[in-house]
């Protein structure tokens, strides 16, 4: 829920591609927590998604640069 809080926020006062994907690293963090609290070992598949979902949202955001503000 605050994750989608701070995302709309961002989205409606920012730039959306980065923010976008940030939010969609819930997945990751689903599976962090799954791990912590419920003992369930992350599969081979969900690593390799996560890295390629993380390797996904960096590209997005360190190529997208923020744009200049106008006075």
């Amino acid at each position: 829920m605050l994750i989608a809080m701070v995302g709309l926020n961002a989205v409606v006062k920012g730039l959306a591609g980065p923010t976008t994907a940030i939010m969609q690293m819930q997945a990751i963090v689903g599976i962090g927590l799954n791990a912590i609290f419920l003992g369930v070992i992350p599969t081979i598949y969900q690593l390799i998604g996560a890295i390629i979902a993380l390797l996904g949202a960096l590209s997005i955001i360190l190529s997208n640069p923020p744009a200049p503000k106008k006075p």
